[in-house]
């Protein structure tokens, strides 16, 4: 039985072979790595959440004590000031108290506070503050702060009023966190009164609060239950609110625990403000798996690694008798890249391999045959072309010429005969450019004006043109001769086919965003029948147009096709007896292959 299986096996196909071993042994190794891999990441996931939510209460509690010093500074500092002990004394002695103006809008300046109150040790209200336009304080009797305070148990006291309480304020228009404080004698340090000082308990975690900042999460409880802060969404019910106070009755400061809150199982983390009966709140939805995949991917690194050491050895056995012929054939394609091709293989199996082996002996054969009728002969022919057109006329020995003639012409004073000439040697240096494609602006437009010069001179005032091109475009890089094409085609079909004045504009600009550079020749001569302009640039009938000027456009349009492939613009407006404009829009950078190609200085 193992003998057939054997044999059935060895006799299947390669890559059934690979697959079915590589697919077995992968399959095994990584059903038992991610069975461990997802118990230790879920377990190492939850103590990272619970640390992280333990971390935002802890920072939402120290917001909360910064805030409990800030208004136990006011309270210290009023209390031991000569303006308020002098207040207590006035009305304690039943007189007048003097004009508190000046304390309340000291206190009015400071950040954040709410409300400043006085109230001697019966609780009747003297003097009061506030910012948010409460007013009306109430008598404070019965089992409130200040009694506690004036009882002797302690020296303050913190309380959170909500909005809308009538335990402080007649009308109060905001949640407050309030601090009682007692105030005595600095001399005889006898209780003379109550000042209570509070802020707006919501700007506690405004300044700290973003749409993405853990405070989203956060509730804080004072020991009532009654909510001094929370951006749960939906607000937590009453009962909610008693099961969180319930997970805290232990007396524990901070700690964790999982609850039920208004049918929605929650994790709980907690922390108790310190000197206060406040509590903050975590709650996030409680998941079976918890997912952070920072700590995962280093078991991930290590399920890799791990499976890589396992999977070595069977590759290494495998590939013996499997991937050694693939080798050879590499080998031999590689001697035939280099130029040997005369390389094959010879394999003796009927498998892939050695059909692929196979075909490769055949297309080396079809390739020597196809070089030896084909690509030798094209090659001898164009090395004859090349001879032909290098016979023709040396372009360097054309332009020096030019310069002999400018130089002859200064020397014997005719200075309209050596301008052409200039401009003549400048045209064909700018032409040829040592060979390069790819010119400066600067350069196109200079070519336009000499050879617009010298068509002034040939055509006298029958030719007007305008060259505009700024300043920041001049040293971008663009190819050579896309524009002069097309100011000849104006000129020839302009001032040769017409006795009319023709006046040509050619323009260049960057675009907003200065990603593209913007071209145009415009003139005012025939125009192009709309039978032809229908074709252009693709393709111009021969009976119909000049070859110039059909080559010129197909050449410009081709050669831009060939530059910037797709990633340009090429139109043609005209009509006939009105006159022609072209628009080109090229990118501001060339494309890497032709950056090479760059004209030299």
């Amino acid at each position: 039985m193992l003998k057939l299986i054997k044999k059935r096996f060895m006799n299947a196909s390669i890559g059934t072979r690979l697959v079915v071993v590589i697919y077995a042994v992968i399959v095994g190794i990584f059903i038992l790595l991610s069975a461990v891999l997802l118990v230790l990441a879920e377990k190492t996931s939850q103590q990272d959440l619970l640390r992280s939510m333990l971390d935002t209460v802890d920072s939402g509690s120290l917001l909360i004590e910064k805030e409990q010093q800030y208004l136990m500074g006011i309270a210290e500092y009023y209390s031991l000031s000569s303006p308020v002990q002098e207040l207590f004394l006035t009305h304690a002695q039943g007189g007048r108290h003097t004009d508190s103006t000046e304390i309340m809008q000291a206190v009015r300046a400071r950040m954040y506070c709410a409300g400043l109150a006085f109230y001697d040790l019966a609780g009747t209200p003297i003097e009061y503050m506030s910012i948010d336009n409460s007013w009306g304080p109430v008598p404070q009797d019965g089992d409130r702060p200040l009694q506690r305070i004036v009882a002797g148990s302690q020296l303050y006291e913190w309380e959170f009023i909500d909005q809308g309480d009538v335990c402080y304020m007649t009308a109060d228009h905001s949640p407050k966190i309030t601090l009682w404080y007692l105030v005595k004698d600095t001399h005889t340090f006898r209780p003379l009164g109550v000042l209570a000082v509070s802020l707006d308990s919501r700007r506690i975690f405004s300044s700290s609060y973003e749409p993405g900042s853990p405070y989203r999460r956060l509730t804080v409880l004072d020991r009532s239950g009654r909510a001094v802060f929370s951006r749960h969404s939906p607000a937590l019910s009453a009962q909610a609110r008693e099961t969180l106070l319930a997970g805290t009755s232990d007396g524990s400061i901070t700690g964790h625990f999982i609850a039920v809150l208004d049918g929605v199982k929650y994790r709980v983390a907690y922390d108790r403000v310190d000197q206060s009966y406040f509590y903050t709140y975590v709650l996030v939805p409680y998941h079976a798996f918890t997912w952070n995949l920072g700590p995962f991917y280093g078991y991930a690194v290590a399920g890799v690694l791990l499976s890589a050491f396992l999977l070595f050895p069977i590759l290494l056995i495998t590939s013996q008798t499997m991937v050694r012929p693939l080798q050879e054939l590499a080998a031999s394609m590689r001697q035939f890249k280099s130029g040997n091709f005369e390389a094959k293989v010879d394999f003796h199996y009927n498998d892939e391999i050695g059909q692929l082996g196979r075909l490769f002996n055949e297309m080396v054969q079809e390739n020597r045959k196809l070089i030896e009728s084909t690509y030798l002969l094209k090659i001898r022919q164009q090395e004859a072309e090349l001879d032909a057109l290098q016979a023709q006329i040396n372009p360097h020995f054309l332009y020096n010429l030019i310069n002999s003639i400018q130089w002859s012409a200064l020397s014997k004073g005719e200075a309209e005969i050596a301008d052409v000439a200039y401009s003549m040697g400048q045209f064909f240096r700018i032409s040829l450019n040592r060979g390069g494609s790819v010119i400066t602006v600067r350069q196109e437009r200079d070519l336009i004006a000499y050879y617009l010069k010298l068509q002034k001179w040939r055509y006298s005032d029958r030719i007007v043109y305008t060259v505009t091109f700024p300043e920041d475009i001049l040293e971008l890089h663009i190819p050579k001769l896309i524009l002069q094409p097309l100011v000849e085609n104006s000129v020839v079909h302009g001032a040769e086919c017409s006795s009319q004045v023709i006046h040509i504009t050619v323009r260049a600009a960057a675009s907003p965003d200065g990603a593209r550079i913007l071209l145009s020749v415009s003139d005012d001569g025939a125009g192009i029948p709309p039978a032809i302009l229908c074709q252009l640039p693709e393709s111009v009938p021969a009976e119909h147009a000049s070859p110039g000027s059909r080559f010129a456009i197909k050449n410009i349009y081709d050669r831009l096709k060939l530059t910037y492939g797709d990633d340009f613009a090429f139109t043609i407006d005209s009509e006939a007896g009105t006159g022609t404009l072209v628009q080109l829009s090229l990118p501001s950078a060339l494309p890497a292959p032709e950056r090479r190609k760059e004209a030299q200085p």
